[in-house]
């Protein structure tokens, strides 16, 4: 089941001064400073989600119809799908230019197929955006904006809602604290959503 709206984190990537102390995997990203740069790199990690990843790709480019001013790209690492996801992406490629494809050919998990992506991204920020994401009102430009000119801001995430309309807690998790720790795990925090929820319904 998608979720709708946009699960994202925004990640500015960092400017190093200093060539040499760079580890191999960061090479790529200093030299998206020097050429080739765009405002946005969005990542998209698949593994066998074919459908669902084209409706992701699909809601991207339309919310960028209306968002013209922002530059980006969308690079897909695939985790050595076997259900033709591959095969999807390349016929975005034909229609788009920005879209990139970077395949595995095993799966690596979620995080390391992100960083993957990350090695290759040109973008002056980051957007990692989950393969069952469609993308509704969504305006980059402002997120873009407010991380300009907010420069003590290093990451933020934007509002999730879920397929009934709820909001999904996930993105908006505080900073990890003992408290919020322990009443995850014991489950307070599903019987609030759960009263926060039926508020909301009420109300409408």
């Amino acid at each position: 089941m998608p979720a709708y709206a946009n699960d994202a984190k925004w990640v500015p990537v960092v400017k190093h001064e200093d060539k040499n102390s760079l580890r191999n995997a960061n090479i790529r990203i200093f030299s998206a400073y020097n050429e080739g740069m765009v405002d946005l790199s969005i990542i998209v990690v698949s593994y066998n989600t074919r459908q669902l990843l084209g409706n992701t790709l699909e809601s991207i480019f339309s919310s960028f119809v209306n968002d013209p001013s922002i530059s980006y790209e969308v690079i897909v690492v695939d985790n050595g799908s076997t259900d033709g996801s591959q095969q999807k992406v390349k016929s975005f490629q034909q229609k788009n230019k920005n879209v990139h494809l970077v395949e595995t050919g095993v799966n690596l998990g979620f995080s390391k197929a992100n960083n993957r992506g990350v090695k290759v991204a040109n973008g002056e920020y980051v957007l990692f955006l989950n393969s069952d994401t469609v993308v509704s009102s969504f305006k980059a430009s402002k997120l873009i904006e407010y991380m300009r000119q907010n420069k003590e801001v290093g990451a933020l995430s934007v509002k999730l809602v879920l397929p009934d309309g709820s909001i999904d807690p996930a993105c908006h998790r505080g900073f990890p604290t003992l408290w919020r720790s322990f009443t995850y795990m014991s489950g307070l925090e599903r019987i609030t959503i759960q009263i926060g929820r039926a508020s909301c319904r009420e109300r409408v």
